[in-house]
């Protein structure tokens, strides 16, 4: 059990572009990937391996953020809206059923501390939600004002692809073993 808080991080690991096998990128894309990964301070490393999934809560009247949501697309639902944050950005998918338009909130992603950016991007109370979560967002990491905005996906379109990718705890193109079949596995050796 003590090595359970290890086994997610080493498996985003294993499925990260870093190490994925060859000819699953090319070798320009995984060069690109280790400088990154060499200049990449140390606080957001863990970050960029095991991103936090969040759901779109109205924080005005309370100050935290939720909890984290398992890395999984069975933590996304049809009319939620959602934020990984990687380290290095923060991205949203949007759900098929959801009310909120992906353009408004990659607006606010962009200019979060603009005043008139929430009458542009969405109507009233609703670009107040989004701008207030992605401000206690980015104010609850030491690095939060370095966060660029990544991508605005709505679930269906093609571009959802990449979101899901980073959605380390399902199977995935480059890595096809999903997180919990990776721990039993684990678990079955170490009781052999």
């Amino acid at each position: 059990e003590a090595v359970g808080g290890c086994l997610l991080p080493g498996f985003a690991m294993l499925k990260s572009p870093a190490l994925r096998s060859a000819g699953a990128s090319t070798a320009d894309a995984q060069m690109a990937m280790w400088s990154r990964l060499e200049s990449l301070p140390i606080d957001r490393l863990g970050a960029f391996y095991c991103p936090r999934l969040l759901p779109l809560v109205e924080v005005s009247h309370c100050p935290t953020l939720p909890s984290p949501l398992p890395l999984t697309s069975a933590s996304l639902s049809d009319d939620g809206v959602f934020f990984l944050e990687d380290g290095e950005r923060i991205s949203a998918w949007v759900g098929r059923d959801s009310a909120l338009d992906a353009e408004a909130i990659g607006r606010l992603l962009n200019d979060v501390d603009s005043p008139a950016v929430g009458e542009e991007a969405a109507t009233g109370h609703t670009a107040n939600i989004v701008a207030s979560f992605l401000r206690a967002l980015r104010g609850t990491l030491p690095y939060g004002r370095l966060l660029r905005a990544g991508l605005v996906v709505r679930q269906g379109y093609a571009s959802e692809a990449l979101f899901l990718e980073a959605l380390v705890e399902d199977p995935t193109p480059g890595y096809s073993q999903s997180y919990a079949d990776f721990a039993r596995s684990l678990r079955c050796a170490a009781a052999a």
